[in-house]
């Protein structure tokens, strides 16, 4: 699978800096990997790292902040219940919160069979992605590289003067963060957007 471009949080070559000693066999399977990882942590995270053009439809409420799930660096369009806003008028942006404030809410009118009242086109996403999140995507796919194909048994040698252990990656804790390391966790989750609506 080629690297998708749209979402990939960083460059493959950064990835085989990171990892070491990748055959040129193996690119295409790092490709892949990347593409994972970077949808991995967009997902962990609930917001988009790479920046992008997305249009979303919404339900909107009476309160007046409406959550687009990651930083705004454009806006396009914004309607509501048919008709166009503007900006400065209408509603105002909160760009690094990812946010659009109309201090009259966003209600939509009850007679749509779609309760989607709100359409937003926007370019959004982090520019530049935090370098966290760009260690951890690269962390990521390391570990799952040199993980590939393994088992999760212990290992050992020994030899006349040197010895080691390997076990597996555990499995245990948070379903959707217990496969990843540590080190990935701990360094994407301070980018975790929470959405209570």
């Amino acid at each position: 699978m080629p690297l998708d471009e749209i979402i990939s949080i960083v460059r493959v070559n950064d990835v085989i800096l990171e990892i070491g000693n990748v055959p040129e066999t193996d690119y295409v399977k790092v490709e892949a990997m990347l593409n994972a990882a970077s949808r991995r942590l967009e997902t962990l995270c609930n917001t988009l790292f790479k920046t992008r053009t997305i249009t979303r439809r919404m339900i909107g409420s009476s309160y007046p902040n409406l959550d687009l799930g990651a930083p705004i660096q454009s806006i396009t369009s914004v309607v509501l219940n048919g008709q166009a806003l503007v900006e400065g008028n209408d509603y105002y942006s909160e760009m690094d919160q990812g946010l659009l404030v109309r201090l009259s809410g966003w209600s939509g009118s009850t007679f749509t069979a779609d309760p989607r009242n709100v359409e937003v086109t926007a370019v959004l996403g982090w520019d530049p992605i935090p370098y966290d999140v760009q260690l951890a995507c690269k962390l990521l796919v390391k570990h799952w590289y040199q993980g590939f194909g393994r088992d999760s048994t212990l290992r050992s040698e020994k030899f006349t003067e040197y010895a080691y252990e390997r076990f597996a990656p555990s499995q245990e804790g948070n379903p959707n963060t217990g496969d990843l390391p540590e080190e990935v966790r701990s360094l994407a989750l301070p980018y975790r957007r929470w959405n209570f609506g």
